[in-house]
């Protein structure tokens, strides 16, 4: 499941901007649906000083930069074409 993300990321933004960070544990309930379903966790970078998107997750001044869910939903949307195209195609047409 990761790969169609990462070709959907770097259709949209420079390939060197999409990264592989170190693992990280989370406090949610992600690791029990990908048990169930072929899954991915992926961050996006919303960071922009310009903006004042500079504050981390939980902070009282978090704010979005707004440019990124562009960035986001095109990666989302060209990874679930590259899915199901290739579900298409695996199940004979």
């Amino acid at each position: 499941m990761t790969a169609p993300i990462v070709a959907g990321a770097e259709a949209y933004i420079a390939a060197d901007n999409v990264v592989d960070p170190p693992g990280w544990t989370t406090a949610d309930d992600f690791g029990f649906y990908s048990e169930k379903r072929p899954s991915v966790y992926f961050r996006l970078g919303i960071r922009n000083e310009e903006v004042g998107s500079v504050f981390p997750l939980h902070h009282s001044r978090f704010r979005v930069d707004e440019a990124a869910l562009k960035v986001g939903a095109l990666t989302l949307i060209s990874a679930a074409t590259m899915f199901l195209t290739a579900q298409r195609g695996s199940a004979g047409g």
